[in-house]
């Protein structure tokens, strides 16, 4: 559980192969600047991001400047935002989703998942 992501300036998440990898997080989310998050992927690895955002509209989640990743997002009451080469390989749930200025989207996977029920705040009502 965190209360904010911040993966930026080359920094990397990576996830070794064959492990599942699921970040729940409180508050916003960014991934900018030249970082990876589990790019290339490992063979059989998995990433997932579990957001509800850092205000009461849900916050924001943001992908930009570069910035690679291959993993699932499950935000729906956030605002994410891929732009500036972001370029996201999976699944996206979130409230809105704007991709601009050469943002990519790339479906890589099967159906998104649920999120944890024995996570506070994360499960459904």
């Amino acid at each position: 559980y965190l209360t904010y992501l911040q993966v930026r300036n080359n920094a990397a998440v990576v996830a070794g192969a064959g492990s599942q990898v699921r970040l729940f997080v409180a508050g916003d989310v960014v991934m900018e600047n030249n970082s990876d998050v589990n790019f290339p992927p490992a063979m059989g690895a998995s990433v997932a991001i579990y957001a509800t955002g850092g205000s009461r509209t849900g916050g924001a989640l943001t992908v930009e400047n570069n910035n690679e990743s291959a993993l699932t997002i499950y935000a729906p009451a956030a605002d994410i935002v891929v732009r500036n080469n972001g370029k996201i390989y999976g699944t996206i749930t979130g409230r809105n989703v704007t991709v601009q200025n050469n943002g990519n989207l790339y479906r890589i996977g099967a159906e998104q998942p649920d999120p944890s029920p024995r996570c506070p705040g994360f499960g459904r009502p």
